[in-house]
């Protein structure tokens, strides 16, 4: 089972990742492309193939089968004699191109033929003429040589070097670069990748939140992009975008209501006992807990419930914005015992929908939610609504510790682009241990392609 889901996740890693996989393959075929045909100076061999004898300076022949062995083993001694500065520099001296002894050297290449009395002297160079000249400079003057120094003549010049008809550099070899090249960028690309998600802590997809929180995904809502409103919002801030990305104010309000009400779909809202109240919270700040929760109260206020949404991050508040309410009254004048939850119920354009904006923010918030003020603050709303959404600050602040416990339920917002589960799990033991009852994740702000609808 566990093998199944890995190739399953390592396909889904692929797909998502197909165009980085294709740029960069494209990216390494270009690059060799380009190197091999425009940066490389291409280098040419020329080659002098040479056959060895067994004949004595006055001309007998001996072709015995020992002696043809004797010519083999000549071949060797061959090779050692034509690198050597006593055939070398003669030929340097008849050389059209000023070259050092070294140089050349560098350039030529002895190679015999297995089993056989024939080896080649091949030259290479960036020019052709060149290399042709210089191998058959080396074959004549080893010839030459061979008769001096072993008083042998059984050197032939089997076949001189020559510039052929149709001149192909023996280096670069582009077409086969290019092959080569494309195996290299697909591997590559797949390295890239698998060391990305490797190193890739963030929770954007469902297999992670299962794998890392152990935690069902409730939805996942799409990445929400109003550039037409930003534009023309005069003074526009963090808390400007929230107004904005309300469903009613929100691009493809049909794709992010669907993602909504799969949400209350699995939570199971339409069919639980009316006084139900979910907390909302994230583990870090700008995830998406306040927009989440501002859209899950007016979906749900469509289906004609009674819906409060109660912001109660008492240190960062957003609501009022969220909703562009007043914030002189809310929930600290209530569990302060300055007014009444009545008094502070506010109204927007949304229909069965409530608001509660947090209130005058209070120096220490720890003091200010207590659990005796908070639980009398819960049972009195339920009295009064079907369903409380509360905004909550997010996991790592200790309020939350307070507050989740006397929730029915958390649902944790995480950010498809930044939650990373190392923070995530710290904050979902301190929540476990505070005693909440861990409903599961939404994603937010996750890529969707599928258009024109959303699941």
């Amino acid at each position: 089972m566990e093998t199944t889901f890995d190739v399953r996740h390592l396909l889904l890693l692929l797909v998502r990742n197909t165009w980085l996989i294709v740029i960069l393959t494209l990216s390494i075929i270009g690059i060799t492309a380009a190197v091999s045909f425009y940066l490389i100076t291409p280098v040419y061999e020329a080659k002098s193939d040479i056959l060895v004898t067994m004949k004595n300076g006055d001309g007998v022949e001996t072709p015995t089968p020992g002696e043809i062995d004797s010519s083999l083993k000549l071949v060797e001694t061959y090779r050692v004699i034509i690198q050597s500065p006593t055939i070398l520099e003669p030929v340097i001296q008849t050389l059209s191109r000023d070259i050092q002894l070294d140089d050349l050297l560098d350039k030529v290449t002895i190679r015999a033929l297995d089993d056989t009395q024939v080896f080649s002297i091949m030259v290479r160079d960036e020019d052709l003429g060149f290399a042709v000249e210089a191998a058959n400079a080396i074959a004549i003057e080893f010839q030459k040589q061979t008769i001096q120094l072993m008083n042998l003549d059984n050197v032939h010049i089997l076949s001189p070097a020559k510039v052929p008809s149709i001149v192909d550099p023996v280096s670069p070899k582009p077409i086969i670069n290019i092959v080569i090249s494309v195996f290299l960028g697909i591997f590559f690309s797949l390295g890239v990748v698998l060391i990305k998600e490797y190193f890739n802590t963030t929770l954007a997809t469902e297999e992670k939140v299962r794998k890392f929180l152990h935690l069902s995904v409730l939805g996942e809502i799409p990445s929400i992009k109003n550039k037409k409103l930003k534009k023309e919002s005069a003074l526009l801030s963090a808390h400007n975008e929230l107004f904005y990305k309300l469903i009613p104010r929100c691009k493809n309000q049909l794709i992010n209501m669907e993602a909504y009400q799969n949400i209350i779909a699995n939570l199971k809202l339409a069919k639980e006992p009316n006084g139900k109240t979910i907390l909302v919270t994230s583990p870090n700040q700008s995830e998406g807990k306040s927009m989440t929760s501002a859209n899950l109260a007016i979906v749900l206020a469509k289906s004609k419930k009674r819906i409060v949404y109660v912001d109660m991050d008492l240190r960062r508040p957003s609501g009022h914005y969220a909703f562009h309410l007043s914030n002189q009254r809310g929930v600290t004048s209530i569990l302060k015992g300055n007014l009444t939850i009545e008094e502070c119920i506010q109204h927007c354009e949304i229909s069965n929908l409530s608001i509660i904006t947090s209130g005058p923010i209070p120096p220490y918030s720890s003091q200010t939610l207590t659990t005796e003020e908070v639980s009398g603050f819960f049972k009195e709303l339920k009295q009064l609504f079907d369903v409380i959404i509360i905004d909550s600050p997010p996991m790592f602040v200790s309020d939350t510790a307070i507050l989740s416990p006397l929730a029915d339920g958390c649902l944790v917002v995480v950010n498809a682009k930044k939650t990373r589960y190392p923070v995530t799990q710290k904050c979902l033991a301190r929540l476990k241990n505070a005693g909440a009852n861990l409903l599961g994740v939404v994603i937010n702000d996750k890529k969707v392609k599928t258009m024109p609808y959303y699941y």
